[in-house]
């Protein structure tokens, strides 16, 4: 099944046998039982909505399809929910002689793999759930030294750039090689365009995929913002601010720590207001899960 898009034109009848992921030239897609399949001489495929409220799920069933040249009928479901979740049932998945592939692809840097080979995985069930945070609130931690980190000056009162991560990261359900540092003390792994002038109220549809340690206009002067690999017992990659808000000379300090395991530390070393609406949180990829603190 395919998310938003239709495939390119190389790839418009995804045959004749499950692609390995990951792959470029595919859309958003699960795929449950990928190989050549032949619904045109028999067997069903049939969608639809299951359930109400929380409980509603997005079901789309192959019931007894053929595979291609052979009498093997293959049976699956994928169930999709609205948190993200999804699982695969496998009730008849045969062994073929081309390669099936079962998985999950969002970007060529964001993808699951549950089975890519000839084999067989009849009466297997798999099930990807995003990922969940627990929040702590501890006391703030000393501040990371400046002089071994990278100084980024940005052009603009609300400038960003992107910098390559030192490992993949993952957050939520997806898996990041890149992020992006704005100006205004929030840090996302897609482009957030225009960061000006407030951190918003969560959830929110105008950003995604996002960290926010003291999100508001902040102007980008001061001992300025740092980023780059700190070691220790754990590994962590720190975004570091020392800046002021705009048209104040109240300083701000505050650390973002992306942590090798997945862990993820917010460290307000000097936090003040300016009455304006500051965001300290988190948001997936879409609106179905954020931590606003």
């Amino acid at each position: 099944v395919l998310f938003g898009t239709s495939p390119t034109s190389s790839v418009s009848n995804l045959c004749c046998t499950g692609y390995s992921l990951p792959d470029s030239s595919l859309p958003p897609l699960i795929a449950g039982w990928w190989s050549d399949l032949d619904p045109s001489n028999s067997g069903t495929i049939r969608y639809g909505t299951v359930g109400t409220g929380t409980s509603q799920s997005f079901v789309v069933q192959f019931v007894g399809v053929p595979q291609y040249g052979t009498t093997n009928l293959v049976t699956f479901e994928i169930i999709i929910q609205p948190t993200g979740r999804f699982v695969v049932n496998c009730v008849a998945c045969p062994a073929h002689n081309r390669q099936t592939t079962m998985g999950a692809q969002a970007t060529p840097s964001e993808y699951q793999i549950m089975f890519q080979n000839t084999g067989a995985a009849t009466g297997t069930s798999y099930t990807v759930t995003p990922q969940v945070y627990n929040v702590t609130e501890l006391p703030a931690q000393l501040a990371v030294d400046e002089g071994s980190l990278t100084r980024w000056t940005s052009a603009t009162d609300d400038g960003e750039t992107q910098v390559s991560l030192p490992w993949p990261f993952r957050f939520y359900d997806r898996t990041y090689t890149t992020l992006w540092i704005t100006a205004n003390g929030m840090v996302s792994f897609s482009d957030p365009l225009n960061t000006c002038c407030s951190g918003p109220v969560l959830p929110t549809t105008t950003y995604n995929s996002f960290i926010s340690g003291w999100w508001e206009d902040l102007y980008p002067s001061g001992s300025g913002i740092f980023y780059g690999v700190v070691p220790g017992p754990e590994d962590a990659f720190v975004i570091r601010y020392n800046i002021f808000h705009l048209g104040s000379t109240s300083p701000v300090e505050f650390e973002i720590r992306l942590y090798r395991s997945g862990s993820i530390l917010i460290n307000c070393i000097l936090c003040p207001t300016d009455t304006g609406n500051h965001l300290l949180g988190m948001q997936r990829w879409n609106t179905g899960q954020y931590t606003q603190i």
